[in-house]
């Protein structure tokens, strides 16, 4: 039987109304950047939950309990309704499920750390004695690399997702990502949800300070959650999320939603490609690591959140 926190079930409670309870753990993302193996770590081992959808958002989600896409435009909430919207998505987090066996409730939408509006609508539909309470995870993977799993997850993904797209993912994701290197301008669009915005991480992380304490914020470097350092990462993430100092910490990550060897899948780029997308993404990501750098510096981010590392290179191939 999994053991819960404590010290995470009274954090939990604090965050709970008469409706409901507002969740205490956010993973904000970004897509393709291991929010599910996150999502799974907390709660598999360490006894996180999910959403209960009913009413109004019962079938809405693509992800159920994971994912309630609630703020991130495909569910209910517009701006119009604010005043009712934090009742209807803490009766998806019903306080009767905190306690022996659910410490604590994690909302999973990788979508919202991109959603223009997410951040705006949460902080002004959160009362303020629980918003200051809330925990963002967020984790940055090399844009290139991102973009090559996205590409792989539509290619493989339902017809209402391959709708959605602009560009054709038929073709190889050189094609792909030529169309969309077209369609990239360097202003600040609403079409930042879209195409190769979404590695530009250092805009999306503006969207949330600009409403919450960074300190609230936890951002990691997907490599060093995945390969590199991974069991110093998961007692990190588990230190910002409350749970006990005591508490068993699981010392490696679950890993879903991988491309498998038997996969229809493309694995690398050709390096024409390559560089024609590190030359749109190589300056957004030196304002990141500036931006990152200043916040510990000036000791605006969580006092244990570990130095940024730069990303790797995208490996490509030559044709010859």
């Amino acid at each position: 039987m999994l053991v819960v926190s404590m010290a995470a079930v009274a954090r939990q409670r604090a965050l709970c109304v008469e409706t409901g309870c507002w969740p205490a753990a956010w993973i904000l993302g970004c897509p393709k950047c291991a929010s599910t193996s996150v999502w799974l770590l907390l709660h598999d081992s360490l006894g996180f939950c999910g959403a209960e959808l009913a009413g109004l958002l019962e079938g809405e989600a693509e992800w159920h309990e994971k994912e309630t896409h609630f703020w991130s435009g495909r569910g209910v909430v517009n701006t119009s309704m604010v005043p009712v919207i934090g009742e209807l998505f803490t009766e998806l987090y019903p306080v009767r499920k905190v306690g022996d066996s659910c410490a604590s409730f994690v909302e999973g939408t990788p979508d919202n750390l991109r959603t223009i509006d997410a951040a705006t609508l949460l902080k002004k539909s959160a009362p303020p004695s629980v918003s200051g309470l809330f925990r963002f995870v967020v984790v940055l993977r090399e844009p290139i690399a991102r973009d090559l799993s996205w590409y792989n997850h539509v290619r493989r993904a339902s017809r209402k997702l391959l709708r959605e797209h602009e560009c054709n993912v038929s073709v190889s994701y050189e094609e792909y990502a030529r169309c969309h290197a077209e369609k990239f301008e360097a202003t600040f669009p609403r079409s930042q949800e879209k195409g190769l915005w979404g590695g530009v991480y250092k805009l999306q992380l503006d969207l949330w300070t600009r409403w919450f304490d960074r300190s609230q914020i936890l951002v990691f470097d997907f490599a060093s959650l995945v390969v590199y350092n991974t069991t110093t990462y998961i007692r990190t993430l588990a230190s910002f999320l409350g749970v006990d100092d005591d508490h068993i910490i699981p010392a490696t990550i679950p890993h879903r939603n991988v491309v498998g060897a038997g996969d229809n899948q493309q694995r690398t780029i050709d390096c024409e490609t390559r560089d024609l997308l590190e030359g749109i993404f190589a300056p957004w990501n030196e304002q990141l690591y500036a931006l990152l750098d200043q916040d510990h510096r000036a000791k605006r981010a969580w006092v244990g959140e570990p130095p940024f590392r730069p990303f790797d290179p995208m490996p490509c191939h030559h044709h010859y």
